[in-house]
């Protein structure tokens, strides 16, 4: 969740960098500083969704309900893998 916020707020600041060309652009009586003014603002709203769309998308898939995601313990391995068990018929030996 943090590189989310991260992202999200790097995004909000390109943002307001974009909006603060324009308003300077206009009142210099610039085009080119309108220009990437206008470029800026449109890639740091395009570049929100990004950030914003999959933080939501982990958020549903449960990933922010514990600090290290799906994992089920902090090894990364189930506690089958663990034990030297495993729920797996076929690699069972009869």
């Amino acid at each position: 969740m943090f590189l989310s916020h991260t992202a999200f707020a790097l995004e909000v600041i390109a943002l307001a960098i974009g909006i603060s060309m324009l308003i300077w652009s206009k009142t210099a009586n610039n085009n080119l500083a309108k220009t990437f003014g206008y470029i800026i603002a449109i890639l740091a709203v395009v570049g929100m969704l990004c950030p914003l769309y999959y933080a939501f998308k982990y958020w549903e898939d449960g990933y922010f309900g514990t600090p290290w995601g799906q994992m089920e313990n902090r090894s990364g391995m189930s506690e089958n893998e663990q034990d030297g068990s495993s729920n797996d018929e076929s690699l069972k030996v009869t």
